[in-house]
């Protein structure tokens, strides 16, 4: 009896860490999916705005580098901004997956010495 009882509980607990891993996989990829749309959607405003500042001060390359300049800050303000995003949707990935969670408690477990101080 107790056998079957525990059978059953086990395929009732991979049945919700599949779907609870699935759907952590579904967040995963919408967030990403939005992270990059929002990056492309940025990136092509900087474009267009290099292609403008070149057609505006084509004859005044003083203010067309200052400008170019401001542009190439802006673009790398998006691209860290776009690496900040993703870096926290990985985050919140690993944070959803409960299997990956209690790995990392068993690995914990299993590096970190008794005396709790780092091994040298």
């Amino acid at each position: 009896m107790h056998a079957s009882t525990s059978e059953r509980q086990r395929k009732k607990e991979e049945k919700k860490m599949a779907k609870d891993r699935a759907k952590a996989h579904e967040d995963w990829t919408e967030d990403s999916r939005k992270a990059r749309k929002d990056y492309e959607k940025e990136m092509g405003k900087i474009e267009e705005e290099f292609a403008e500042a070149h057609r505006k001060h084509a004859d005044e390359p003083r203010k067309l580098e200052r400008e170019l300049k401001k542009l190439d800050r802006e673009r790398e303000k998006c691209e860290k901004e776009y690496e900040k995003e993703m870096k926290k949707v990985d985050k919140d990935r690993r944070k959803d997956d409960k299997e990956e969670e209690g790995v990392r408690k068993v690995l914990w477990l299993l590096i970190t010495p008794i005396s709790n101080q780092p091994m040298e």
